[in-house]
Protein backbone atom coordinates (compact mmCIF):
# COMPACT_ATOMS: atom_id res chain seq x y z
CA UNK A 1 0.00 0.00 0.00
CA UNK A 2 2.56 2.40 0.81
CA UNK A 3 4.56 1.97 -2.97
CA UNK A 4 0.96 2.63 -4.56
CA UNK A 5 0.66 6.08 -2.26
CA UNK A 6 4.28 7.15 -2.95
CA UNK A 7 3.75 6.23 -6.80
CA UNK A 8 1.02 8.42 -6.94
CA UNK A 9 2.22 11.25 -5.15
CA UNK A 10 5.16 10.64 -7.61
CA UNK A 11 3.24 10.42 -10.22
CA UNK A 12 1.19 13.90 -9.06
CA UNK A 13 4.07 16.16 -8.63
CA UNK A 14 5.44 14.42 -12.00
CA UNK A 15 2.03 15.99 -14.15
CA UNK A 16 1.81 19.07 -12.55
CA UNK A 17 5.67 19.54 -13.21
CA UNK A 18 4.81 19.39 -16.55
CA UNK A 19 1.53 21.04 -16.73
CA UNK A 20 3.25 24.32 -17.28
CA UNK A 21 5.14 23.88 -20.24
CA UNK A 22 2.19 21.73 -21.97
CA UNK A 23 0.08 24.62 -21.88
CA UNK A 24 1.03 25.71 -25.13
CA UNK A 25 -0.90 22.98 -26.78
CA UNK A 26 -4.00 24.11 -24.76
CA UNK A 27 -3.08 28.03 -25.96
CA UNK A 28 -2.66 26.88 -29.72
CA UNK A 29 -6.06 25.46 -29.81
CA UNK A 30 -4.66 21.92 -30.20
CA UNK A 31 -6.51 20.35 -27.58
CA UNK A 32 -7.88 16.98 -29.03
CA UNK A 33 -3.88 16.35 -28.06
CA UNK A 34 -3.86 17.04 -24.59
CA UNK A 35 -4.94 14.18 -23.63
CA UNK A 36 -2.77 12.10 -25.41
CA UNK A 37 -0.27 14.36 -23.92
CA UNK A 38 -1.09 13.87 -20.72
CA UNK A 39 -1.18 10.21 -21.27
CA UNK A 40 2.29 10.08 -22.65
CA UNK A 41 3.33 11.88 -19.36
CA UNK A 42 1.56 9.23 -17.38
CA UNK A 43 3.36 6.21 -19.04
CA UNK A 44 7.06 8.40 -18.88
CA UNK A 45 6.61 9.26 -15.10
CA UNK A 46 5.13 5.74 -13.97
CA UNK A 47 7.88 4.10 -16.09
CA UNK A 48 10.86 6.32 -14.51
CA UNK A 49 9.27 5.51 -11.01
CA UNK A 50 8.93 1.83 -11.55
CA UNK A 51 12.60 1.99 -13.08
CA UNK A 52 14.14 3.78 -10.41
CA UNK A 53 12.41 1.54 -7.78
CA UNK A 54 13.48 -2.05 -9.56
CA UNK A 55 17.47 -0.52 -10.57
CA UNK A 56 18.54 2.84 -10.11
CA UNK A 57 17.41 3.18 -6.46
CA UNK A 58 19.46 -0.30 -5.84
CA UNK A 59 22.74 1.88 -6.56
CA UNK A 60 24.76 1.81 -3.35
CA UNK A 61 26.22 5.63 -4.12
CA UNK A 62 23.50 7.90 -4.21
CA UNK A 63 25.56 10.39 -6.52
CA UNK A 64 25.79 7.77 -9.07
CA UNK A 65 22.02 6.92 -8.61
CA UNK A 66 20.90 11.03 -8.88
CA UNK A 67 23.31 11.33 -11.96
CA UNK A 68 22.24 8.26 -13.60
CA UNK A 69 18.75 8.87 -13.30
CA UNK A 70 18.93 12.78 -14.39
CA UNK A 71 21.04 11.73 -17.31
CA UNK A 72 19.12 8.16 -17.96
CA UNK A 73 15.44 9.96 -18.00
CA UNK A 74 16.49 13.67 -19.46
CA UNK A 75 17.60 11.63 -22.77
CA UNK A 76 15.05 9.51 -22.62
CA UNK A 77 12.64 12.21 -22.95
CA UNK A 78 14.33 14.09 -25.65
CA UNK A 79 14.95 11.12 -27.64
CA UNK A 80 12.00 9.10 -27.76
CA UNK A 81 9.29 11.23 -26.62
CA UNK A 82 10.38 14.63 -28.61
CA UNK A 83 12.92 13.53 -31.59
CA UNK A 84 10.97 10.36 -32.34
CA UNK A 85 7.13 10.50 -31.20
CA UNK A 86 6.70 14.57 -31.70
CA UNK A 87 9.56 14.77 -33.98
CA UNK A 88 11.17 17.95 -32.18
CA UNK A 89 14.57 17.32 -33.46
CA UNK A 90 15.13 20.52 -35.40
CA UNK A 91 12.35 23.02 -33.80
CA UNK A 92 13.91 26.11 -35.55
CA UNK A 93 16.10 26.36 -38.19
CA UNK A 94 18.07 29.18 -36.13
CA UNK A 95 21.08 26.65 -34.41
CA UNK A 96 21.63 28.75 -31.16
CA UNK A 97 17.30 28.94 -30.69
CA UNK A 98 17.20 25.11 -31.42
CA UNK A 99 20.14 24.16 -28.90
CA UNK A 100 18.32 26.12 -26.36
CA UNK A 101 15.02 24.12 -27.33
CA UNK A 102 16.41 20.90 -27.10
CA UNK A 103 18.38 21.78 -23.79
CA UNK A 104 14.93 22.74 -22.23
CA UNK A 105 13.65 19.73 -23.24
CA UNK A 106 16.45 17.89 -22.39
CA UNK A 107 16.12 19.68 -18.43
CA UNK A 108 12.02 19.20 -18.89
CA UNK A 109 12.12 15.40 -19.34
CA UNK A 110 14.71 15.48 -16.54
CA UNK A 111 12.63 17.61 -14.31
CA UNK A 112 10.00 16.00 -14.42
CA UNK A 113 10.72 12.75 -12.61
CA UNK A 114 13.81 14.23 -11.12
CA UNK A 115 11.60 17.02 -8.31
CA UNK A 116 9.42 13.54 -7.86
CA UNK A 117 12.23 11.99 -6.49
CA UNK A 118 14.49 14.49 -4.84
CA UNK A 119 10.90 15.57 -3.07
CA UNK A 120 10.19 11.61 -1.76
CA UNK A 121 13.11 10.68 -0.69
CA UNK A 122 12.98 9.58 2.85
CA UNK A 123 17.02 9.47 2.88
CA UNK A 124 17.49 13.19 3.05
CA UNK A 125 16.35 15.20 5.89
CA UNK A 126 12.18 16.95 5.46
CA UNK A 127 14.22 20.06 6.20
CA UNK A 128 16.43 19.65 3.25
CA UNK A 129 13.51 18.32 0.91
CA UNK A 130 11.59 21.66 1.77
CA UNK A 131 14.83 23.73 0.78
CA UNK A 132 14.79 21.74 -2.63
CA UNK A 133 10.66 22.70 -2.97
CA UNK A 134 11.62 26.32 -1.95
CA UNK A 135 14.16 26.84 -4.19
CA UNK A 136 11.95 24.86 -7.15
CA UNK A 137 8.62 26.93 -6.49
CA UNK A 138 10.98 30.22 -6.47
CA UNK A 139 12.60 29.85 -9.54
CA UNK A 140 9.20 28.35 -10.88
CA UNK A 141 7.88 31.97 -9.49
CA UNK A 142 10.72 33.77 -11.11
CA UNK A 143 10.62 32.92 -14.29
CA UNK A 144 7.34 31.12 -15.69
CA UNK A 145 5.38 35.18 -14.06
CA UNK A 146 8.02 37.14 -15.47
CA UNK A 147 7.36 35.24 -18.77
CA UNK A 148 3.43 36.03 -17.92
CA UNK A 149 3.90 39.16 -16.99
CA UNK A 150 5.70 39.98 -20.64
CA UNK A 151 2.93 37.76 -22.21
CA UNK A 152 0.12 39.90 -20.71
CA UNK A 153 1.88 42.92 -21.90
CA UNK A 154 3.00 42.61 -25.35
CA UNK A 155 0.35 39.86 -26.33
CA UNK A 156 3.73 37.48 -27.15
CA UNK A 157 2.74 33.89 -26.28
CA UNK A 158 6.89 33.05 -27.57
CA UNK A 159 7.83 35.46 -24.57
CA UNK A 160 6.12 32.98 -21.72
CA UNK A 161 7.69 30.33 -23.36
CA UNK A 162 10.76 31.80 -22.72
CA UNK A 163 10.22 32.21 -19.44
CA UNK A 164 9.25 28.02 -18.95
CA UNK A 165 12.30 27.35 -20.78
CA UNK A 166 14.20 28.87 -18.36
CA UNK A 167 12.74 27.50 -15.34
CA UNK A 168 13.28 23.91 -16.72
CA UNK A 169 16.40 24.87 -17.53
CA UNK A 170 17.51 26.49 -14.39
CA UNK A 171 16.42 23.81 -12.25
CA UNK A 172 19.67 21.78 -13.94
CA UNK A 173 21.31 24.65 -11.14
CA UNK A 174 19.34 22.71 -7.89
CA UNK A 175 20.15 19.53 -9.53
CA UNK A 176 23.60 20.12 -10.04
CA UNK A 177 23.52 21.91 -6.35
CA UNK A 178 21.91 18.58 -5.33
CA UNK A 179 24.82 16.14 -6.90
CA UNK A 180 27.37 18.27 -5.86
CA UNK A 181 25.78 17.82 -2.04
CA UNK A 182 25.65 14.25 -2.53
CA UNK A 183 29.13 13.23 -3.70
CA UNK A 184 30.48 14.61 -0.52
Amino acid sequence: MKVVKTYLIFLLIGLLNAIFAEFAIVYEQMIEGYPITILLHTIFISAAFLINKQYISKIKNKFKEYVSFYFIFGFAGLIVIEWILVGNLIVEPNPLVNLYVQIFMFSFWAGVVLIPKLLLDNRFSKSYRKSIATQICTLFALFVGLGAIAYLISNNFDLWLVGVGVFYISLNIVFLKHFLKIKK
